[in-house]
């Protein structure tokens, strides 16, 4: 009989237990359908701003930058620069950034990487390291870094 009432409370323990376990395992199986669709709502949404070309994006931020002389709206401009090859353009418009905020850590990335694009190594390593020296986990600039680095020495041989 003993063994008969360790049996049921085993059962019942069995049986709370797969109840709690139930909702549980329902809301995992919901979390992660959702983080599934993120992805492609992400992916939605970066395909309508993909279909911005890099010249509209330029018409448009010379359009803003008519009005707007903010950090951020410069910042822009020099992207869009940049964005379509005018390498000489985003340089002027990120030292007018810099000028304004030397602490920007993605203008002094992307004007080192500006000038490296025109092959000034040694002033795209100094903007790319300043952008390190204030974040030092800054990725994009240390790969720039790397890239100008290695560019320089072959053209040093």
């Amino acid at each position: 009989m003993e063994a008969n009432k360790q049996q049921k409370k085993n059962i019942t323990i069995v049986v709370a237990v797969m109840l709690l376990l139930i909702p549980v395992a329902f809301i995992i199986v919901l979390l992660m359908g959702n983080s599934k669709n993120d992805p492609n709502k992400q992916d939605q949404t970066n395909q309508q701003v993909q279909t911005i070309s890099p010249e509209q994006k330029l018409t448009e931020a010379l359009k803003a930058s008519k009005t707007d002389t903010s950090e951020s709206a410069m910042f822009n401009l020099g992207m869009a620069y940049i964005d379509n090859k005018m390498h000489k353009e985003g340089i002027e418009v990120y030292l007018k950034v810099i000028n304004l905020n030397p602490k920007n850590t993605k203008a002094n990335n992307n004007l080192g990487f500006a000038y490296g694009c025109l092959g000034e190594w040694d002033k795209g390593i100094k903007y790319c390291q300043i952008a390190l020296d204030l974040d030092p986990n800054f990725q994009l600039a240390k790969n720039n870094l790397n890239w100008m680095n290695d560019e320089k020495k072959k053209v040093q041989k």
